[in-house]
Parts: C-alpha cells; structure tokens; sequence
C-alpha cells in the first residue's frame, strides 16, 4: 500500500443495466454530499445541491430538430465519480447518454449501468457503482436548448477516524499459507493481528505443510493458544507435486472456511514469507475504505515493479495468461531471452507511475 496517495489495482464484478426513475434517491444522494453546492436550483426546485462549478459549454448540434449535444469530460484527478448531472438553460431533457473510456484517445467505449432522473430543465444520471474513469463523453438531447452544464458528484473524503469507526464495526478473516518460512512467519501473524486490530471483530487461518525448518513448530503455540487457526498438511507435497496445484488447493481450503462464515464482511490475503512490519502502511490500508463501494477486491501496488503477474489481468492489457504468451503467442525469431522475458516484462508496472487506481480481473494478494 502507498503511505499516503491511495493507489491500488481494483476489481469488480459484473453488473446488469438498470435504469428507473425514483426522483428521492437522486435527490438524496446528492443533498448528503459534503462538497455538493446549488447549481440545479431552478430545475424545478426539485435538487438543489450539486458539486462541481457549472460551466456551461456550447457545442455543435449534430441534429439541429433533435438539438443533440456533445462533450468530453476529463477526469485528470481519477476521482471516483457516483453521479453526473445536467442542466439546460431552457426546455426540458429528452435523453441523456453515458460512454467511458479509460484511454488517451478512446477507440473503444464502455458504457456503464446508470438510473436515469429527468426534473423539467435537469437531469441526473446515478452510476450504478462508483468508478474513476478518466474519460467520460455524455450525449444531451433537448429539442430547446443548444448548450448545457454539467457537474461531476465524487465520492468525498473520509478521515482516518471515520474509516477506523466504520471498520470497528466490521468482521475480517486474515488467511495466509506458510511453508519454510521460519525467519518471516511470526512477524507476518503480527502484521496479520495489527490488520484485525482496526476491525472489531478478526479471524486469522493459517495453512502449513511439510515444512523442513521451524515453522511449524513457531505456529504450533499460537494456535495452542488460540491466536490463529492452524490447518496442517503433511505428506502434501506427495500428493500434490507441482507447487503451483499445491497453493491452489490450500487458497481454496482458506477461501472455503471464509466464505462459509455467514458473518464475515472481509476477507484479507497475505503472503508469510516475504514481509516485515516496516513494510505495511496502515495509512495505505485504510486508504482502500475511502470508496470501498467500488471495489469487490482490491491489491497492494508494490513499491517498485509489480512482481505477481502470473494472475495479473486486465480486460484489454492483459486479458490472457502470460506463461500461455510466451509458449503460444511470442515469434521465436526474437530469442528465447526475448520470448521467456518479455511477456512477463511488459506487465511488470511500477507503482509510483500510477496516477490513480487502476482496475484489474484479477490479482494476487490484496483483500
């Protein structure tokens, strides 16, 4: 985690387009943001506080009768935006459409699920789950009007204290696997009971299996103690020959015993052999709970280059498995260096060239 900008890979899961019109929602969404001012007050009198100054933009009608208007938003900042409004001048708002795009110059649009809110001379779109797109285009039709404001409503800022509150009233489980790792584990149980400290309730299950030095032995009093959960495989390894199918099958025995708990609101991931205390930024931890609604997990952004690529997937960087690019993808004209390295390379992202958080299918790690 970065001590103090909150950088991080995120993903989400899939979403359905849903579009209603419930004018209370709108209208208390948008009065309980702490940043919103008046800028739709004379859209019927029906919203009144917004954030965003208005600025107004006149663009070229594409449809003169339709009187359809144009503009590209930019989000240079990467704030997690919960809502878009918009105002015309006169008349009334037909239609409203919404495409994204995450690019400097956009080839391929996404368009996001949103509900709809028509009021006489305004309109407000609601996102179905925050997100930080740093392009937005929006599409106004209104038969009227030939220009239009708009203003952005982003996720506001939390305080440190806020987020320990909101966490003191959460459950987390803190899962781990640890083989020969003797010199790390027990500092990585104390970065694992630091984590379940800020929660106000806190389980941590452990995994080990044949492990040839004293790891098991240092966890063995922990467990007896009841400080951590430890789950023994021995004789794994010869059941279980490629390592890669062994953490498959323990990240699953894990993951099932979290899922089963009915009153668990986190689940946190962490390697045991690789950290120390120095290395966790708690400001960073609790930087992920500042939009918390837009993430169904979210990964550390390692300092230096991001080493865990193996699981590492973007829908259109890297949406294929990098050991298959450099069996099936790479011409072997280049040399084998070239072929074994440079899909790995290329994914292989440094965190401080992050500008904002990036959203991923997957990675490792994280919670």
């Amino acid at each position: 985690m970065q001590n103090q900008t909150p950088l991080a890979l995120f993903c989400t899961g899939v979403i359905r387009s849903q579009i209603k019109a419930e004018a209370d929602e709108a209208k208390e969404l948008l009065k309980n943001n702490p940043s919103a001012r008046r800028f739709l007050e004379n859209a019927g009198g029906m919203i009144s506080h917004v954030l965003l100054s208005p600025s107004f933009k006149k663009n070229a009608c594409l449809n003169v009768a339709a009187r359809h208007m144009r503009y590209l938003i930019n989000n240079p900042n990467f704030a997690f935006i919960t809502a878009i409004q918009v105002q015309v001048p006169e008349g009334e708002i037909l239609e409203v459409r919404l495409r994204v795009a995450r690019t400097n110059i956009p080839r391929r649009w996404d368009y996001p699920s949103f509900k709809l809110r028509r009021f006489q001379r305004a309109a407000v779109l609601i996102l179905e789950r925050p997100s930080n797109w740093p392009r937005i285009e929006l599409d106004v039709i209104a038969p009227k009007s030939s220009t239009f404001s708009f203003g952005l409503v982003t996720v506001p800022t939390k305080t440190d204290e806020e987020i320990r509150m909101e966490l003191s009233q959460k459950s987390i489980a803190l899962l781990g696997l640890a083989r020969d790792c003797q010199d790390a584990v027990l500092a990585s149980i104390e970065i694992l009971r630091s984590v379940g400290s800020l929660f106000g309730k806190h389980v941590i299950h452990i995994c080990e299996n044949d492990s040839i030095d004293q790891t098991d032995a240092q966890l063995q009093p922990l467990a007896d103690t009841g400080r951590i959960t430890l789950h023994s495989f021995p004789g794994l390894s010869s059941t279980l020959t490629r390592r890669t199918e062994r953490l498959a099958f323990l990240r699953n025995y894990l993951n099932e015993i979290a899922t089963s708990m009915t009153d668990l609101d986190y689940v946190f991931w962490m390697d045991m052999d690789s950290y120390s205390k120095s290395e966790l930024s708690l400001k960073g931890l609790l930087s992920c709970f500042q939009c918390n609604d837009a993430w169904d997990a979210v990964f550390p952004a390692m300092n230096g280059f991001y080493y865990d690529i193996w699981a590492l997937r973007h829908k259109r960087m890297w949406p294929s498995d990098c050991m298959i690019d450099i069996n099936s993808e790479w011409d072997l004209a280049l040399g084998s260096a070239v072929v074994s390295q440079a899909p790995v390379h290329v994914r292989q992202i440094a965190a401080h060239h992050l500008c904002g958080w990036l959203p991923v299918d997957s990675a490792f790690g994280g919670m």
